[in-house]
């Protein structure tokens, strides 16, 4: 990562390793979200409990145990957002590890229960990781590598998903239960050595410890008053406003930001995303080649998203958020359109089975542009009185997204057939590039400072 002029600042490390540490909660979040994957086959009871796992599930109940994680990170985020305020990021990314603790009961519990249990638990976790992370890494990266670095929880997300979808087939259900479960404890021993942010400790007015975390990210740098003078001046300021979700709506520039964000977070979540991961077993069709199929195709996906994620990084800072989304939007209406066309003549092309197959590759290359756009405009578009209220709404839009998604994406296929859902999906990533290409407001190379300025100069320009 470098910065505008082509030059990697020392401080850049330090924000690269408190951002990479935080980003083990997506890591496994990512995890949990493959799990059904690898484990569909395993649990169904159509297929014969080869390992004595002892939990039989008919189609009903796998899709509360899929869509459980996403209705746990729907009711989280609220709470979230009180937290982050109140006992501030750090903390509260630690607390949320032990949100983790009850995917133990799947290593000592073969009850159906102890799954939707920690299922709904992981979910809370993941919803917690998704209100706190955006504010995090906003308020402790420099403005040149600030798109970057909020690509970075997704990408490890991601990683976390691949290497459950590389392992989870090869080891046993306890085996892959238990090395997940001990997952979170690492992430808390890393990340209590990483500082609080230091806009925190400004909304604390304690200067001695917005000094300390800002020289801290800022690689030890020994000067550094007139940022943090900024960073005091502005968070002051903006405390002085009106704070709660209420404020979201009722002042202008908020509701703007707010609608930018509520929108790219559902049109993310309700192309279809999360449902292509999850039910990737079920999705696509069976091929003659006995080398690929449906399972090394999500592995090849995840693979492509993972690579994509971190070369596209630092076109987010110099192409920018709006033309990026507006061209993976674009691109994904165009490939699970073709896939829809596909499912509805898919008895007139018996020799064109791989057609599926690339299209959801290539959607796989096309996604980064959507897949990073929520988290990075919660950390740029809101000032810090409403920022943990508006992170908790994102988190709560995405939740949703993916609950309707897993949770109808069955349905709707048996019901109306595959191509519906497809054609489904396809039509929001169109009304996400007319509202992307309308409405977006570009933001690259600009401080939190510049972002509100514009915020509030757009607004005003409207009255």
């Amino acid at each position: 990562m470098v910065d505008k002029m082509g030059v990697f600042k020392r401080s850049y490390v330090y924000q690269i390793i408190a951002t990479n540490t935080a980003s083990i909660s997506l890591l496994i979040a990512g995890c949990w979200i493959a799990w059904p994957s690898v484990m569909i086959k395993r649990l169904t009871d159509e297929n014969p409990d080869l390992e004595n796992i002892g939990i039989r599930l008919n189609k009903y109940q796998l899709s509360w145990m899929v869509s459980l994680l996403d209705l746990g990170n729907a009711i989280s985020p609220i709470f979230a957002g009180i937290l982050v305020e109140k006992i501030g990021r750090k903390t509260t990314l630690l607390l949320n590890a032990l949100l983790c603790l009850p995917t133990w009961f799947l290593v000592v519990s073969n009850k159906i229960e102890c799954l939707y249990i920690a299922r709904l638990f992981i979910g809370i976790s993941k919803g917690v990781a998704y209100t706190a992370m955006p504010i995090f890494i906003g308020e402790i990266s420099e403005h040149n590598i600030r798109g970057a670095l909020g690509s970075i929880p997704s990408g490890f997300q991601m990683v976390g998903t691949l290497a459950i979808l590389l392992i989870g087939n090869h080891v046993s259900y306890n085996s892959l239960n238990i090395a997940l479960s001990i997952l979170p404890v690492i992430f808390f021993i890393l990340f209590s050595f990483v500082p609080e942010t230091p806009h925190f400790h400004a909304a604390k007015n304690n200067l001695k410890k917005t000094e300390k975390s800002l020289k801290w990210y800022r690689g030890n740098k020994k000067d550094v008053m007139e940022e943090m003078n900024s960073i005091m001046d502005k968070t002051q300021e903006d405390l002085k406003s009106k704070t709660g979700y209420l404020e979201l709506l009722t002042n202008k520039s908020n509701r703007r930001a707010f609608t930018l964000v509520m929108a790219a977070s559902l049109f993310q979540r309700l192309g279809g995303i999360t449902s292509m991961i999850t039910y990737s077993s079920t999705l696509l069709p069976k091929l003659d080649n006995a080398y690929f199929g449906p399972d090394q195709c999500i592995l090849v996906f995840m693979i492509i998203m993972f690579l994509s994620n971190f070369l596209q990084a630092p076109l987010m800072d110099i192409l920018g958020r709006k033309p990026l989304s507006c061209f993976s939007a674009a691109l994904g209406c165009l490939l699970t359109f073709s896939t829809g066309l596909f499912y509805l003549y898919q008895g007139e092309l018996p020799n064109f089975q791989y057609i599926p197959y690339i299209t959801t590759l290539l959607y796989a290359a096309s996604y980064y542009g959507i897949g990073c756009l929520p988290n990075i405009l919660v950390s740029e578009l809101f000032p810090i009185n409403v920022r943990c209220q508006a992170s908790s709404c994102a988190s709560v839009a995405l939740a949703f997204g993916s609950f309707i998604t897993t949770k109808f994406h069955i349905l709707i296929t048996k019901s109306l057939g595959q191509h519906v859902i497809f054609f489904i999906y396809s039509s929001v990533h169109f009304c996400s590039v007319v509202f992307n290409y309308f409405y977006l407001m570009e933001t690259k190379q600009k401080t939190l400072a510049e972002i509100q300025e514009k915020l509030n100069k757009k607004t005003k320009s409207k009255k």
